[in-house]
């Protein structure tokens, strides 16, 4: 099978990209256009969160190996061990339960890959405002589209939705 040849859109501007003074190891933008990122600095818990200013970056008390923002500009992140803090009001919370990756849509769901394997793999879970539902999928990283749904990938890199 032929390798296929990527052609830019002929109706698409050309981007300019522009480097950012920092390094980064995840990252993410809020609906508000808000811009969250985990810096390259290891600790026992994670990576330091910054949060882009408009005129440079935050550090924030916080560490995290993964990071997804909700709409209104508020990050989820989940530490080294697992927990899974949301920042809001200038402050991050502790949320229940643990998590290995999360996803945010842009209308404000909230979905999670858990902490504890299970035959099939890692469950998914929703936040219902409250606490984690569990659904009936599985996977190891998650994605949510921009109607709420999840998507994942699993160990041996099938996608579901």
């Amino acid at each position: 099978m032929a390798k296929k040849k990527y052609e830019p859109c002929r109706n698409f501007r050309r981007v300019v990209w522009k480097r950012q003074e920092i390094k980064g190891r995840d990252i993410s933008v809020g609906a508000d256009g808000s811009v969250w990122v985990l810096g390259t600095e290891k600790t026992e818990k994670g990576y330091p969160v910054k949060r882009w200013t408009g005129q440079g970056w935050e550090v924030l008390d916080q560490y995290a190996v993964r990071i997804a923002v909700d709409p209104k500009g508020n990050p989820w992140v989940i530490q080294e061990t697992g927990e899974i803090y949301f920042y809001k009001d200038g402050k991050f919370k502790l949320i229940p339960s643990k998590a290995r990756d999360i996803s945010v849509g842009k209308e404000g769901t909230v979905y999670s890959i858990g902490w504890d394997k299970r035959k099939k793999g890692y469950p998914v879970y929703k936040w219902t405002g409250a606490a984690w539902a569990s659904t009936s999928g599985f996977g190891n990283r998650i994605a949510v589209d921009n109607k709420g749904k999840p998507w994942v990938v699993t160990a041996k890199h099938k996608i579901y939705r």
